[in-house]
């Protein structure tokens, strides 16, 4: 009678025991679940975002290509060649807004295809860096007069002078800009391996 009694008393344990774990993994699988949903809602590219940069990129781009605007008088020989400059710069942007463009149409929920176009991106942001380092290098051709309402003539191209510093600098924190906006791309690629991981 003794064993019987010991026996029911260890059944009734176990069958607690069971019911608490079975409460514990429902618990964590209602937690994981509303994790799941919280993270997808934070998705690492918007369709905004994608619409935004897309015909922020291409409209702008084009504007910088084909230059609708009659400036070109404005000019004097040497700050000619910012033109030029504009229109390569409108060129790379134009790319960018073509990139996002592609992204909108894979969609935000293709997170392999999102990926690769984050990176190839990321290393095509890289061709924005020469292009800012010619400038830098050509101080000349930039149209400070026409920025400055005509207080300053040209940006010397002597490294002592004022003007020439913090035309050096806004450039630099252009080129950092540039950097971390890669960076922000890698980022949101690791995420998008998160995502893909749950």
């Amino acid at each position: 009678k003794a064993i019987r009694e010991e026996r029911r008393t260890e059944a009734k344990l176990l069958r607690k025991q069971k019911l608490e774990e079975a409460k514990a993994l429902r618990k964590q699988k209602l937690e994981d679940a509303k994790q799941k949903k919280l993270f997808k809602k934070t998705q690492p590219v918007t369709i905004g975002e994608l619409i935004f940069g897309m015909s922020s990129g291409i409209i702008f781009g084009l504007l910088l290509i084909i230059q609708p605007f009659s400036i070109a008088e404005l000019m004097t020989p040497s700050t000619l060649p910012f033109l030029d400059w504009l229109k390569l710069i409108g060129f790379l942007i134009f790319v960018t807004g073509l990139f996002d463009l592609i992204r909108l149409v894979i969609g935000v929920s293709n997170y392999t295809g999102q990926q690769v176009f984050l990176i190839i991106g990321a290393i095509y942001n890289l061709s924005y860096i020469p292009v800012f380092l010619l400038l830098l290098n050509q101080p000349g051709i930039f149209p400070i007069s026409l920025f400055s309402g005509g207080n300053i003539d040209f940006i010397s191209s002597n490294p002592s002078e004022m003007t020439y510093i913090v035309y050096f600098w806004v450039i630099i924190v252009i080129i950092i800009g540039i950097i971390g906006g890669m960076i922000g791309k890698f980022v949101k690629v690791g995420r998008y391996s998160k995502l893909k991981a749950y």
